[in-house]
């Protein structure tokens, strides 16, 4: 994939145009964006400013119709962001006290200014004590926030789709050097290492190869056996910066635990509902629902939630669970993973989705019809 300058030009006046958008309808003066040097919570400088955080916390502030500032804690990262960024130099701050920055930038705007925020009540206590002496009145906006930013344009869908050709290439090098006797740190060790050999830019790999194989963590010292089961699980953030994830386990032989066989058609079937059920018109909740159902059906259980979505950060700032009601559009992503919970086994399963005016989209839907690494080892 070639991404022009043109490109990357159109989707930052694309975006700031949302921006000023949000503002209108919601009668604000400014957005106050902030984020700390985390996966999952780093969305909205890195949708702003097209910038990943490497430490700390940092600042964004988008005034109506003018250009955001970026206020970074330290003059390296000021630096760096100056030509990774997409914020003019000028406009990229660097301060010993970025909410006192921040606050100065709100006392600048006329009158007792409206400030949308986003998960304020999140900050840490000598931030937010600092911010509410400015003149401004907060505004939470994080439900209409959420709204504009999901579904996905030409460019970022692109993104995405890059992010998820590496996440599989990363499960068939997982594949090609599983073997009985090898450990979860060395076959860890090795998939981020492809990763980021072509162009990753963060990672989260996480791993199970013992029961109850539902529930995914950080690897550590445990051989794979003959008969084990393999979870792999690949969140990357591609070369671009944006998110994708696929999740496949790997049976060693086609002895492995026929209990966890059943559960992965079951989480076959269950991820194939919820993908259904991903169409405009629905409600994200109708997608847990639906994921949910087949579980019971089975007579297992939930063992973690089902899915989130997926874009400029991982999550996306979308969990995927009946407490969600944000109505479905064209171009919103998820990945649809069902974490099931057997009577002597789980499993966990997924792929992440695109939604489109109709049914949804695969993105990551290659080799699905069977778990066994003999069956991997024959098409990869």
């Amino acid at each position: 994939m070639v991404i022009t300058q043109q490109a990357i030009d159109n989707e930052r006046a694309r975006r700031f145009a949302l921006l000023d958008e949000l503002m209108a309808e919601n009668k604000l003066d400014a957005i106050l964006f902030s984020c700390i040097a985390m996966e999952a919570e780093q969305l909205q400088i890195k949708y702003l400013a097209q910038y990943t955080l490497s430490t700390r916390r940092a600042f964004g502030f988008k005034a109506y119709k003018k250009s955001p500032k970026l206020i970074l804690p330290t003059i390296g990262q000021k630096y760096t962001a100056a030509f990774q960024s997409w914020i003019e130099p000028d406009d990229i701050l660097s301060s010993d006290s970025i909410a006192q920055t921040s606050a100065d930038l709100i006392d600048e705007l006329p009158g007792t200014p409206r400030v949308g925020v986003v998960s304020f009540d999140m900050l840490p206590v000598r931030f937010h004590s600092i911010l509410t002496q400015s003149k401004a009145e907060f505004v939470e906006i994080e439900q209409e926030y959420v709204t504009k930013y999901a579904p996905k344009s030409e460019l970022e869908i692109e993104f995405i789709k890059d992010a998820t050709e590496l996440a599989v290439g990363s499960f068939e090098d997982v594949v090609r050097r599983i073997e009985p006797g090898i450990n979860e740190w060395e076959l860890m060790a090795g998939a981020e290492h492809y990763c980021f050999a072509r162009g990753a830019k963060q990672t989260l790999l996480l791993s199970r190869s013992e029961k109850p194989h539902t529930f995914i963590g950080k690897p550590y010292d445990k051989p794979v056996k003959p008969d084990s089961i393999f979870v792999y699980s690949v969140e990357l953030a591609g070369k671009y910066g944006y998110w994708s994830q696929v999740v496949r386990p790997i049976f060693m032989s086609r002895q492995a635990h026929p209990d966890a066989f059943e559960v992965w058609k079951i989480a076959k079937e269950a991820e194939k509902a919820g993908a259904k059920a991903f169409r405009p018109g629905n409600l994200l909740c109708d997608v847990a629902i639906a994921v949910e159902e087949v579980i019971d059906k089975y007579g297992c259980t939930m063992g973690v939630w089902c899915g989130h979505g997926m874009g400029s950060d991982l999550g996306d700032g979308i969990d995927l669970g009946r407490p969600n009601k944000m109505p479905i559009v064209p171009n919103m992503v998820l990945t649809i993973h069902p974490s099931i919970q057997g009577k002597t086994d789980g499993l966990l399963y997924g792929n992440t989705y695109l939604s489109t005016t109709g049914d949804a989209i695969s993105l990551s839907g290659k080799y699905e019809e069977s778990p066994y690494l003999d069956y991997f080892r024959s098409v990869i």
